[in-house]
């Protein structure tokens, strides 16, 4: 996606769901002498292959996006290209979606309530390849606040927790699920209600719907 240039101003792609939000980031940048904006995508199925066409130097990303949601977009990013500058920018203040985001090759992480001067200290910090972090973005060690939606439950499934969805949607009761994992049906059950919990559903169905939905299993 980046090629090499000489020119100073640097070039921004927006992918967010929410029209106004990207037209006011924008607008915003706009009185930037440093960057520019060239684009920006509302639904994640198409955020890669317009990155491809419009070749920016930078990418703020949003991680709730439909169709396709921004963990995904950013693994899929880094497949083709390891040199695009990827900022995160969300409603989503947990430090277990910061190591994430690290984890898989992005750059930055900052909250959609940063100032603008923070927006800008953020994407000048890029140059230096250090991981930055919104100074809003919480730093505690504590047991992580619960979400209010299905994709942060989501992404905060562990990976034992995502194989037993797997074994529940096969069909496998508690004690076979007890049987393959090698563990016992008080913590299978334990487990089984956590992640009812994390993604808000209240059925097998509901399950079932979620986990083919957001390609659990």
């Amino acid at each position: 996606m980046n090629e090499s240039k000489s020119k100073l101003i640097k070039t921004l792609f927006i992918a967010d769901d929410h029209r106004i939000f990207a037209n006011g980031l924008k607008q915003m940048l706009s009185e930037s002498e440093n960057y520019k904006v060239i684009g920006y995508e509302l639904n994640g199925a198409k955020v890669v292959s317009s990155l491809i066409a419009s070749k920016p130097d930078i990418l703020l990303l949003d991680l709730n996006m439909p169709d396709k949601d921004g963990l995904q977009i950013l693994q899929e990013i880094r497949k083709v290209d390891k040199e695009l500058k990827v900022v995160v920018l969300t409603m989503y203040n947990d430090v277990l979606l910061v190591d994430k985001i690290k984890n898989l090759g992005g750059n930055a992480y900052l909250l959609k309530s940063a100032e603008q001067d923070e927006l800008l200290d953020c994407l000048d910090s890029l140059d230096y390849n250090e991981f930055f972090i919104g100074k809003s973005v919480k730093s505690s060690t504590k047991l992580h606040q619960a979400f209010s939606d299905k994709f942060a439950g989501k992404i905060r499934l562990t990976q034992r927790e995502i194989e037993i969805v797997g074994l529940i949607i096969q069909g496998n009761t508690t004690s076979k699920i007890s049987d393959k994992l090698f563990i016992s049906t008080n913590t299978i059950e334990t487990h089984r209600k956590n992640i009812f919990k994390k993604l808000q559903v209240k059925s097998l169905t509901e399950l079932i719907h979620f986990a083919y939905e957001n390609e659990l299993i």
